[in-house]
């Protein structure tokens, strides 16, 4: 991710495992506040997906999947946000990038993210998922 750091500045704002069942599950976190531009936020996403297509979450952090979950402020700058997604790999969308609002999450209550409050950027899919699926 070095590589990606210094070409896309991409850094997320959190990185984190979940351990359940025996599995782990690697997740990095953005945190949207709507201070930045859709169309910078989808460059990010363009990036993140060029580094898991080449496998960087295996090379940087010996992992065999990944999630990258996004947390905005409204449910129209989440819904634009996915739809700019399906951009990223040519209009069909990935099950990469997963979203939810502010209003599902409290810091001081960390296991409401492994609750069905999750949307993968796939279309036409508007399922709730747990970070555990």
């Amino acid at each position: 991710m070095r590589e990606y750091y210094r070409k896309q500045f991409l850094i997320p704002d959190a990185i984190f495992i979940v351990r359940f069942n025996g599995r782990r599950h690697f997740f990095m976190l953005e945190m949207d506040r709507g201070t930045i531009s859709s169309k910078w936020m989808l460059a990010r996403y363009q990036s993140y997906y060029e580094w898991w297509r080449d496998k960087g979450h295996q090379s940087d952090f010996k992992v065999s999947s990944i999630r990258i979950l996004t947390v905005t402020q409204s449910q129209k700058r989440m819904e634009n946000l996915i739809k700019g997604c399906y951009q990223v790999k040519g209009g069909a969308g990935s099950a990469l990038f997963w979203f939810t609002t502010m209003k599902n999450v409290d810091i001081l209550k960390p296991q409401l993210l492994i609750k069905p409050i999750w949307r993968k950027a796939l279309p036409n899919d508007t399922s709730l998922y747990s970070l555990l699926d």
